[in-house]
């Protein structure tokens, strides 16, 4: 699959040196989520964290098999399922969360997951937002878990 020329330039952008944080804004289905996941190939983390809506799980997943090359593994960090309790080596390992896992309830199993995993790759992942502007309001309890764990991470990108 062969990237559109919009979605080309983005990800120059993207992949320019010394960039470690940006932000994506485009049209709805514009291509974000491809650019993302060749962005995050580019990079080749041992871990990428994938916040967006639960709607959006299943597209990542789709995509992620569309567009990466590297080898990978989908791992779903939702109530009810084991988390991994190692990554794989070889492999980036694509953590998807939707919102709703920062929840105050959901929240006490998840953080020190995910502080945990931050340590474990020594901050050298990535962290994605899928829809962003979920998380606008400061004082949303969502908005409160999610913008501390942010600075664990080495690269960031923000999508809207």
């Amino acid at each position: 699959m062969k990237l559109r020329d919009s979605q080309r330039v983005a990800l120059e952008r993207l992949t320019e040196p010394g960039r470690h944080f940006a932000a994506l804004w485009a049209e709805p289905r514009s291509g974000k989520t491809a650019v993302a996941l060749k962005w995050i190939e580019h990079h080749a983390p041992s871990v990428a964290v994938i916040i967006g809506p639960k709607v959006a799980e299943a597209v990542w997943k789709t995509e992620a098999a569309k567009w990466l090359k590297a080898p990978y593994r989908f791992h779903p960090l939702t109530s009810g399922n084991a988390y991994p309790t190692s990554l794989h080596p070889k492999a980036i390992n694509l953590m998807f969360v939707n919102y709703e896992q920062f929840g105050k309830a959901p929240w006490k199993r998840l953080g020190p997951y995910l502080r945990k995993l931050a340590k474990d790759v020594g901050g050298q992942g990535m962290m994605l937002l899928d829809e962003s502007h979920s998380i606008k309001t400061p004082s949303s309890v969502q908005g409160r878990n999610i913008r501390p764990l942010a600075h664990s991470w080495h690269y960031r990108l923000l999508m809207t």
